[in-house]
């Protein structure tokens, strides 16, 4: 039954989804040229742009003083870290 299904139902849907030629985009001729992106601004460097914020500086972060990581077997500095995406999530057992 369940093979009778898939040719009658399914197969037909996938020849059919594979025969038929992808849609191209119609270009309007007087349709400007798109133009190369805007000068990001200043960096620092490194090619990675300087973002200003109203927040103050406040220095570097404290080292966080942890013994038990997630998925590491070993406790980890926050210079090994740097330039890393890092989840902190904090609590605490009352």
């Amino acid at each position: 039954m369940r093979t009778l299904i898939f040719l009658v139902l399914i197969l037909p849907a996938v020849l059919a989804a594979c025969l038929v030629p992808p849609m191209q985009p119609e270009i309007d001729p007087g349709a400007p040229t798109p133009q190369p992106a805007a000068d990001p601004g200043p960096t620092d460097g490194q090619d990675r742009p300087v973002v200003r914020s109203d927040l103050p500086d406040l220095g570097p972060a404290p080292e966080i003083a942890n013994t038990v990581w997630i998925n590491s077997n070993r406790p980890l500095r926050l210079a090994e870290l740097e330039g890393k995406v890092v989840l902190i999530d904090m609590w605490t057992f009352g």
